[in-house]
């Protein structure tokens, strides 16, 4: 869609950031280029607005880029090795689609396609609205009226779907490991690809402590002492997993000002932490 910028003196592209080098690469290549394969110009304001929106949900996917003899298996294999490209070009794409109810997902605020977790900041920020029973965000709430849903059935959708994010992460794991192994995977870039192999497990033990922390908000709404008591320790066990997994294999004393994605990570499981032990305090 660059040939819309035609004119222009200056253009901003975000070319990506941890984890995404061979987005980095593609954006190199195709960012300067009006006439790059597979380009789209659209020529009215409902078919760019349409297209950007397919293209930024990954409902549209160009063969020219996803194909078989696509730019990103291509680019993978050149980043990384014939073999390791071809495992890491298949984790990129890899996900499952959204649990749905009456053609539609679950819970709509979140993505439709559910790709293994390596950052975690947009969808637990997104999640953050529903960390409490009584909800209060207001667009929380008009999703809550629209679908007619009580709260603690928003709880039980939103556990389904961390439950699929821990799936698919886990399936992402093993792509990783994979190309960890893989002879051919270029020295240069085995760094990188441990790095985003912690990472995920870190967004595999996220997704299975929001599972049962949304599990745990929902039976908080039933007036069941026993059975809030034991997955409220369940969750804290998970949650004192997480805490555990990035203590031994993150050093957190170097991020940027903001903390970044790490940063992120802190300061939701301190909210979490405090809501659990809100929750344990209200036991008999």
């Amino acid at each position: 869609m660059n040939g819309l910028f035609k004119g222009g003196d200056t253009i901003y592209n975000f070319s990506g950031g941890v984890h995404q080098e061979p987005l980095q690469a593609l954006n190199a290549e195709f960012s300067w280029n009006t006439k790059a394969p597979g380009y789209r110009i659209p020529t009215t304001y409902e078919e760019c607005r349409s297209l950007w929106e397919a293209l930024s949900d990954n409902r549209e996917t160009p063969e020219q880029i996803y194909g078989a003899n696509g730019f990103l298996p291509l680019v993978c294999q050149k980043i990384y090795g014939t073999n390791a490209g071809v495992l890491l070009s298949r984790f990129t794409v890899l996900f499952e689609p959204q649990p749905q109810q009456d053609n539609a997902p679950l819970v709509p605020d979140l993505p439709g396609k559910l790709y293994p977790l390596s950052v975690l900041w947009g969808v637990l920020s997104r999640d953050e609205t529903s960390w409490d029973l009584m909800i209060s965000n207001p667009r929380t709430l008009r999703t809550l009226q629209r679908l007619k849903l009580t709260p603690t059935a928003w709880q039980l959708r939103l556990s389904r779907v961390w439950s699929t994010y821990e799936n698919i992460t886990n399936r992402g794991i093993e792509l990783v490991k994979q190309a960890l192994s893989s002879q051919d995977l270029k020295g240069e870039t085995r760094e990188d690809v441990e790095y985003l192999r912690k990472c995920l497990e870190v967004g595999r033990r996220f997704a299975g402590l929001l599972n049962s922390f949304h599990e745990v908000l929902a039976i908080s709404g039933e007036n069941q002492q026993f059975k809030l008591k034991s997955a409220v320790s369940r969750t804290q066990e998970k949650f004192n997993e997480l805490s555990r997994h990035i203590d031994s294999n993150f050093a957190l004393d170097t991020v940027c000002p903001l903390g970044g994605d790490q940063g992120f990570w802190i300061e939701s499981m301190e909210k979490i932490r405090n809501r659990l032990e809100q929750l344990a305090s209200q036991i008999v």
